[in-house]
C-alpha cells in the first residue's frame, strides 16, 4: 500500500512538472529555428550573414509548397557555414546536401560535379549556363539569400567566400521568362522556375 502511495506521489509530481514546462513553452511550442531571427555568421572577409529571411522562407515553403520539388541552395560542406539549411528544415530535396554525408551513404561518384554545377548556378553571369544547370537537375525553386551571395566554402573551420554578386544579379535577366519571384523578405528571395524541363515537370505556380 505504501509503495502505491509513492507511485501516486511520483505521478503527481511528474504531472505538475509537465504543466510548468508546457506553460513556459507556450501555445506555439518550441521553435528550433528561432535562432535564425537573430543569429549571424561571419565570413573570413568580415561580411556578416544573417538568417532572418531564411527563417521566413522556410515557413513559406512549408506552408505553400507541396510534393517534393527540387530546390537549389548553396552547399558548403559538412557542419559549417549553415549549409543546406533550407532543405534540412523543409524536407525538400536539394541538388546536393552535405557532400561528406552523401559520399558516405552512396556509391555514386558525381558529388564533385554536382558541387561545381551548383556553385556555377550562383556564380555564372550567363543565363544559358544557369538554364543548363536548372534543367540538368530539374530544379523548381531557387533560394537566393545572403548565404548564396557570399557562398562560403569550408576551409578548416573557416567560412571562406567564393560567391559572386554579379552571378546572383544575373538571375534578374531571367525574371519574367525563366524565373518568377514567389517570396522575398529580409534579404532572402525564392524564385520559381517556369519550365525546368517541360517533359518531366509540371510548372504550375504554387502559392
Amino acid at each position: 500500500m505504501r509503495r502505491n502511495r509513492w507511485y501516486v506521489a511520483a505521478l503527481l509530481v511528474s504531472v505538475v512538472f509537465m504543466g510548468v514546462l508546457l506553460s513556459r513553452i507556450g501555445d506555439d511550442g518550441l521553435d528550433a529555428l528561432a535562432w535564425m531571427d537573430t543569429g549571424t555568421l561571419v565570413a573570413t572577409d568580415g561580411r556578416v550573414i544573417t538568417f532572418k529571411g531564411d527563417h521566413k522562407a522556410i515557413n513559406w515553403l512549408n506552408d505553400h509548397v507541396f510534393g517534393s520539388p527540387v530546390i537549389a541552395e548553396a552547399s558548403f560542406g559538412p557542419y559549417r557555414c549553415n549549409g543546406s539549411r533550407i532543405s534540412i528544415a523543409t524536407g525538400l530535396p536539394d541538388v546536393i546536401g552535405w557532400d561528406n554525408h552523401e559520399s558516405q551513404q552512396r556509391y555514386t561518384t558525381d558529388f564533385a560535379e554536382r558541387l561545381d554545377d551548383l556553385h556555377e548556378l550562383y556564380t555564372s553571369t550567363s543565363p544559358d549556363t544557369k538554364r543548363a544547370n536548372i534543367n540538368n537537375y530539374g530544379i523548381e525553386y531557387i533560394i537566393v539569400g545572403p548565404l548564396e551571395i557570399v557562398y562560403p566554402r569550408v576551409v578548416g573551420n573557416e567560412c571562406v567566400p567564393t560567391g559572386s554578386q554579379a552571378g546572383v544579379d544575373a538571375f534578374n535577366q531571367m525574371i519574367g521568362v525563366d524565373l518568377f519571384p514567389v517570396f522575398s523578405s529580409d534579404g532572402t528571395t525564392i524564385l520559381r522556375v517556369a519550365k525546368p524541363n517541360p517533359a518531366l515537370f509540371d510548372a504550375t505556380p504554387v502559392g
